[in-house]
């Protein structure tokens, strides 16, 4: 899987849900922005501008947090991986190679010095197995 691959799929099957951040005032072709802030200050803006002014028609509306982006992300991961299954810990122990360190401390600096791709691949591997077969 290549790493869009995998934010998408991960995204998916956490249930990643987007939050609201902030608000905008939008022209009804919605070709133009102006004025970020909450909604109350976006509605008060609109309700304070002049009689025919061409911003009156403009309706308030909300802009939505991006989905994580998982495999450039360790803080990313460390949500999915709060409540990951032993298998996922198991293949990332073998992705990182950490499996063929013959001293404890090594086996632990490898997985704990994991990068985030590494950490989707596991997780991946262990969701959807049959994507990774051949």
């Amino acid at each position: 899987m290549t790493p869009e691959q995998m934010r998408v799929a991960i995204t998916e099957k956490v249930g990643w849900k987007p939050r609201v951040i902030d608000y905008n005032c939008v022209s009804p072709d919605k070709t133009s922005y102006c004025m970020i802030g909450t909604k109350l200050e976006c509605e008060d803006w609109i309700a304070k501008l002049p009689a025919g002014s061409r911003f009156k028609s403009y309706t308030v509306q909300p802009c939505y947090s991006d989905p994580p982006n998982y495999p450039e992300d360790l803080n990313a991961c460390a949500q999915f991986e709060k409540d990951a299954p032993i298998e996922y810990w198991m293949k990332l122990w073998e992705i990182t190679g950490a499996c063929a360190m013959s001293l404890r401390s090594q086996q632990i600096a490898l997985v704990a010095g994991a990068t985030a791709t590494q950490r989707c691949e596991a997780l991946c591997r262990v969701w959807w197995p049959e994507r990774f077969e051949k």
